[in-house]
């Protein structure tokens, strides 16, 4: 290592001390096992995909993808991030399996203030039956599908509250 590399490093390492951020490792996304099948045939369905977010043109983030035997496999990982002494963030991150034809189906995540310093952790999800959607191909593993997913539980949510349950 040169002696001006040394310095870069030094200076660089000076000026985050200073202000105030501090090397932690955080979750970039957990992980998942399991075994992918189609809810009705009970077959295994290749090509389901693990995704942690949308891409700006709304696209999901594919992390992993099924086997010929439906079996899927996503190790965790984390990454180094110079964060802010004391900092606080309401991190919420969720892994979902689809494949086009099929409903998402939501197989873990973490939520809460500072919930991507905690270790991370492989979710065993055992079998996970997709089961087919009556959107047109194309459609079912979108942000808008997650919209109405979302909206449709919490329909469900004030209906039992509504109900007393």
């Amino acid at each position: 290592m040169t002696t001006r590399t040394l310095r870069y490093i030094t200076a660089t390492l000076c000026v985050i001390a200073v202000a105030g951020c501090i090397p932690r490792m955080v979750v970039v996304h957990d992980g998942v096992q399991g075994t992918v099948v189609d809810a009705l045939s009970k077959q295994p369905v290749e090509g389901a995909f693990v995704y942690d977010y949308f891409e700006f043109d709304g696209r999901p983030h594919v992390l992993a993808l099924s086997d010929p035997y439906g079996r899927v496999q996503l190790e965790p990982t984390r990454r180094l991030e110079f964060v802010i002494l004391l900092g606080e963030a309401n991190v919420f991150q969720t892994l979902w399996i689809c494949k086009d034809g099929y409903v998402p189906v939501e197989v873990g995540g973490r939520g809460g203030w500072n919930a991507d310093f905690l270790p991370s952790q492989v979710f065993n999800v055992g079998t996970i039956e997709l089961v087919h959607s009556n959107k047109p191909a194309g459609d079912s593993c979108t942000r808008e599908t997650h919209q109405e997913l979302y909206e449709q539980q919490q329909e469900l949510y004030e209906q039992q509250q509504r109900s007393g349950q």
